[in-house]
C-alpha cells in the first residue's frame, strides 16, 4: 500500500461504526520497526510508526525516517510514519522535507504562543499534503528519557478553541495519562475525555498508552478514542529479551540470534496491544 498520512489512517477509525483504535508505536531502529510491521501484518491491522524527537540524537532523523518509511511503503497493511513530540524547528522542518506527518509539541509555550507556533506549522504541513497532531495540556512521566515533571489536564473549552485556531488534524489530550509506567492503577478522567469529544470534530488521541488496563482501554475506545501511543511496553519487551538471551552460555553473539529473539518478543507485545485496541482485521476497511 502507499504511505498513509496520520489523518487518513485515523479518519477511518474515527468515522467507522466498528469501534477500534489505531496503534501507534515508537520505533528506535531497524529491529523495532521490523517487529512492529510484522505484528501489524499478522494481525491485519493499520499501524503508525512514530519517531520520537528525543531518540533522534541517538538514531539520526534521516536514518530512522528512511528505515520507517521504507517499511511502511513496502507492507501490505495501511501504515503511516510521523514525528512524535516535535518541538525543535529544525527537526520539524526536516521531518516535513522527508514527507513525515508531524506531531507538534508546543507545551513549553504559553497558550497564545502555542497556538501561533502550532498554527504556523499546520499551514506549512498542509501545503505539503501532510497531517498535523498537537497536544493541549501536558503529561507527566518520561518520554524516551526526557522527564516531564508536571501534568496539566486538557480543558474541554480550550480544546475547541485550540483546534479551531490552529487547524490541526488530530488532538492529543491530557486526561490523567502519563508517559512511561503508571504508579498504581491509572486515574484516567473519562468524563473529561467525553466533554472534549463533544466539543471537537477531529480525531482525539492519547499518549501514554503503555501499561493501561484493558477495561480503561475499552471504555475509551467505546467513547471514541482514535489512537493510543505505545513506547515503554516495547522497550521493556526488547530490553528484557536481550538480557535473557545475552545471559546464556555460550554467549549468543550472532546478531541473528540475539536481535531476532528480541524482535520476536517485541512483536508479541505489539500484537497484544493491537488486539487490545480492537485493531486486528481492520486493514480491510482501508483502500490502497
Amino acid at each position: 500500500m502507499p504511505l498513509f498520512t496520520t489523518k487518513a489512517i485515523l479518519q477511518t477509525a474515527y468515522s467507522s461504526a466498528e469501534r477500534f483504535c489505531v496503534p501507534a508505536f515508537n520505533v528506535h531502529n531497524m529491529e523495532y520497526t521490523k517487529a512492529v510491521i510484522a505484528a501489524a501484518e499478522k494481525e491485519q491491522s493499520p499501524v503508525i510508526l512514530m519517531l520520537g524527537q528525543p531518540i533522534l540524537a541517538f538514531a539520526g532523523l534521516d536514518t530512522l525516517a528512511n528505515i520507517a518509511m521504507f517499511a511502511a511503503r513496502n507492507t501490505r497493511i495501511p501504515a503511516a510514519v510521523m514525528l512524535d513530540h516535535g518541538s525543535k524547528e529544525e527537526i520539524i522542518d526536516r521531518s516535513m522535507e522527508l514527507g513525515l506527518s508531524i506531531m507538534i509539541d508546543g507545551s513549553h509555550y504559553q497558550y497564545d504562543e502555542n497556538v501561533e507556533f502550532t498554527r504556523s506549522y499546520t499551514e506549512k504541513a498542509h501545503r505539503l499534503g501532510l497531517s498535523v497532531e498537537a497536544e493541549l495540556g501536558a503529561l507527566a512521566g518520561s518520554e524516551d528519557g526526557e522527564e516531564e515533571v508536571a501534568a496539566r489536564m486538557t480543558d474541554p473549552d480550550m480544546a475547541a478553541d485550540f483546534v479551531g485556531k490552529t487547524g490541526i488534524d488530530i488532538l492529543a489530550v491530557s486526561i490523567g495519562n502519563v508517559h512511561g509506567l503508571y504508579k498504581g492503577r491509572p486515574n484516567i478522567d473519562v468524563s473529561r475525555f467525553i466533554e472534549i469529544r463533544k466539543r471537537v470534530s477531529v480525531p482525539i488521541v492519547m499518549h501514554g498508552g503503555s501499561d493501561l488496563p484493558s477495561d480503561i482501554v475499552n471504555r475509551l475506545i467505546d467513547e471514541g478514542m482514535s489512537k493510543f501511543n505505545i513506547g515503554t511496553d516495547l522497550k521493556i519487551a526488547f530490553s528484557s529479551a536481550l538480557r535473557e538471551i545475552l545471559s546464556q552460555e555460550p554467549l549468543k553473539f550472532q546478531p541473528f540470534d540475539s536481535l531476532q529473539y528480541a524482535m520476536n518478543k517485541t512483536e508479541e507485545t505489539a500484537r497484544e496491544k493491537i488486539r487490545m485496541f480492537r485493531a486486528s482485521g481492520k486493514s480491510r476497511l482501508y483502500s490502497s
